[in-house]
C-alpha cells in the first residue's frame, strides 16, 4: 500500500500523483491496467464493425492502459510500495 501522507510520496511528480488518485495498492493498479487493455481490445474490434469514425475513442483504452503500466513500473523502480507489495 502507498503511503500517500509520507515524505517520499511529496516528492513524486504530479502526473503519477493522478494517475495513481483513488488507488493506493499494486494490486489495484494492475486490475486498471488489465481492465483497460480489455476494454481497449474489445472497443477496437467492435469498431471495425460499427464504424471507423470512433478509432480514436477505441484507441484511449489501451493508451490509458500503458499510462496505468508506466506509472506501476515507475512507482516499482522508486520502490513506494508498502513492505506486503514488493
Amino acid at each position: 500500500m502507498i503511503d500517500k501522507n509520507s515524505q517520499e510520496w511529496e516528492s513524486v511528480p504530479f502526473l503519477i500523483k493522478l494517475s495513481m488518485l483513488g488507488i493506493s495498492t499494486r494490486k489495484e493498479a494492475l486490475r486498471q491496467e488489465y481492465s483497460f487493455l480489455i476494454l481497449g481490445i474489445v472497443a477496437l474490434i467492435v469498431t471495425f464493425f460499427v464504424s471507423k469514425h470512433y478509432i480514436g475513442f477505441a484507441l484511449a483504452f489501451p493508451l490509458t492502459a500503458y499510462s496505468y503500466a508506466f506509472t506501476t513500473r515507475w512507482i516499482d523502480n522508486a520502490g513506494l510500495w508498502g513492505e506486503d507489495e514488493k
